[in-house]
């Protein structure tokens, strides 16, 4: 029942490329989406995201550590938009620490976070890789939409959002 607005770089999303077996991955993955093409460097891209951010309830952001900050979209810039936005940022490695800089993906955040050592061995004696994006989804995707629903209604009782920090390796770690 969410009323969804993707924000997108200027030439779209890379998935919307996609041709052979990941064709599909787009559609599959943003249906019943709204996209919306914005260049977040600009003036004009930012004043869009302003408009935005002042009717919504949630905005996530899977950006590095200080990157929406830095363009003048961070959660201190836009709480002055919207008091009661519940802002979520979601990342490998969390917004501090020696890894927070780091790129990642979903087999290196399932190596920091303990779960391939878990997760058995292949016939070469590597571990053996899940058949899906565990941390990406279970990891972080999971832990992001729980922690969304607990500051809605914690929000529902104060009226004031709040900026959550969601790290995948940190929920690969409590699987």
């Amino acid at each position: 029942g969410a009323d969804v607005v993707k924000v997108e770089p200027l030439d779209g999303d890379n998935t919307r490329r996609l041709v052979g077996a990941g064709a599909g991955f787009f559609v599959t993955f943003n249906r019943g989406k709204r996209s919306l093409a914005v260049d977040l460097k600009s003036a004009e891209g930012r004043d869009v995201i302003v408009r935005l951010v002042r009717q919504v309830d949630v905005l996530i952001e899977s950006y590095r550590p200080g990157v929406t900050s830095r363009v003048g979209l961070g959660y201190e810039d836009l709480k002055a938009h919207n008091p009661g936005l519940v802002y979520c940022s979601t990342t490998g490695y969390g917004q501090h620490g020696p890894y927070a800089q780091r790129a990642g993906h979903d087999i290196d955040y399932l190596a920091v976070g303990g779960f391939l050592a878990c997760s058995g061995r292949d016939a070469e004696g590597r571990p053996a890789l899940p058949g899906a994006t565990v941390a990406d989804s279970a990891g972080g995707g999971m832990h992001a939409a729980m922690s969304i629903m607990a500051a809605l209604v914690g929000r529902a009782t104060t009226g004031v959002g709040t900026h959550l920090d969601v790290s995948v390796v940190d929920g690969v770690l409590n699987l």
